[in-house]
């Protein structure tokens, strides 16, 4: 998990020096997605991450992550 984060981190702050943009409503366009993906909405989704222990704050920030280092690999 700690990898994982850290690597998010460093995958946001490479995008953002870059001056690359990940915005809201690009993180939500994927929650919707993902949740579409396996028959919930996006709050079913992140009740059943709550339930799990686990949070849809969490869940978004590894999309802001995946996001900004694929924008980052195609600008480059």
């Amino acid at each position: 998990v700690l990898s994982n984060l850290i690597d998010e981190t460093l995958q946001i702050q490479a995008a953002k020096q870059a001056e690359i943009e990940v915005t809201d409503a690009d993180i939500d366009r994927t929650v919707a997605r993902v949740a579409q993906n396996v028959n919930q909405t996006p709050e079913n989704l992140a009740a059943f991450l709550k339930s799990r222990g686990s949070s849809i704050r969490s869940i978004r920030r590894q999309i802001h992550g995946e996001i900004a280092w694929s924008r980052l690999q195609r600008a480059k």
